[in-house]
C-alpha cells in the first residue's frame, strides 16, 4: 500500500524502482555500508507511488545472516511520514519569510531614524543659534524648551536604533554615570507645555536625598 505495488511482484529491482531518483545512490550506498558493519539503519527517503506522486518514507531496518555469515535478507518497517515533512516545509519557510519581515523591518526602521535626526539636529543647531543671540527672559525660556525637547526627541530616535541592533544582536550594554536631577529636569520641561494647555501646573520637586549621580 504504501509503495503502491502488488505484495507478490515485490522484489528488492521492483523496490528500487519506486525510489526517487535523487535519492537511489544514498540508500543503496546506506545499505552497502550497513551490510558491511553488520548495523541497523534508519533512513528517510522519497519515493514516487503511481497514483499518490512523491512520498517521503522513513525506514528503520536490520540485516538477518545465515548460518555461513552472509547477509539473506533485510527486516524492518516503513512509514509514510509525508505529513509531517510537509509541515517541517511549510514552518521552515514561515520561519524565513517571518525572519525577512524583521530584517525588511529592522533597516526601514534604522533608515527612518537617520532621516528624522538630519532635520532634528538641523532644528537643534538653530536652537543653539537662537541662543547665543541677544533674548529676553521669556525668549530664552522658550528656546531652552525647544533644545531641551529636542535633545528629547534625539535620545528617543537613537534609542530606537539600539533596539534595532539590539535584534540584529549588535549591541553591546555599558553601565554610565548620568545626572538624574538634570534628567528630571528636562522631563518636566516636555511635560510643563502639556500641563499649561489643560490649565494645570506642573511642579518638579527632587527631595534632598535623591543623589545627583547615579
Amino acid at each position: 500500500n504504501l509503495y503502491g505495488i502488488a505484495r507478490q511482484t515485490i522484489t528488492y529491482s521492483c523496490w528500487r524502482q519506486c525510489i526517487h531518483p535523487d535519492d537511489v545512490s544514498q540508500l543503496e550506498r546506506l545499505l552497502k555500508n550497513m551490510a558491511r558493519a553488520k548495523s541497523e539503519f534508519s533512513i528517510c527517503f522519497r519515493i514516487i507511488h503511481p497514483e499518490f506522486g512523491i512520498r517521503h518514507i522513513q525506514a528503520a531496518a536490520t540485516i538477518v545472516y545465515g548460518e555461513d555469515n552472509r547477509p539473506l535478507r533485510y527486516v524492518g518497517m516503513n512509514w509514510d511520514v509525508t505529513g509531517v515533512k510537509e509541515a517541517e516545509l511549510a514552518l521552515n519557510l514561515a520561519k524565513q519569510k517571518a525572519e525577512e519581515a524583521s530584517q525588511i523591518k529592522g533597516e526601514f526602521v534604522a533608515n527612518m531614524s537617520h532621516e528624522i535626526r538630519t532635520p532634528l539636529n538641523a532644528a537643534l543647531g538653530a536652537a543653539q543659534l537662537l541662543q547665543n543671540t541677544d533674548l529676553s527672559a521669556v525668549q530664552k525660556k522658550y528656546t531652552n524648551m525647544i533644545k531641551n525637547s529636542g535633545e528629547s526627541l534625539l535620545a528617543i530616535v537613537n534609542d530606537i536604533l539600539d533596539f534595532s541592533k539590539i535584534e540584529s544582536g549588535h549591541t553591546n550594554v555599558a553601565l554610565n554615570i548620568f545626572n538624574i536631577k538634570d534628567t528630571a529636569e528636562k522631563i518636566a520641561t516636555i511635560l510643563s507645555p502639556q500641563a499649561g494647555a489643560k490649565g494645570l501646573e506642573f511642579i518638579l520637586h527632587i527631595d534632598k536625598n535623591v543623589p545627583t549621580f547615579v
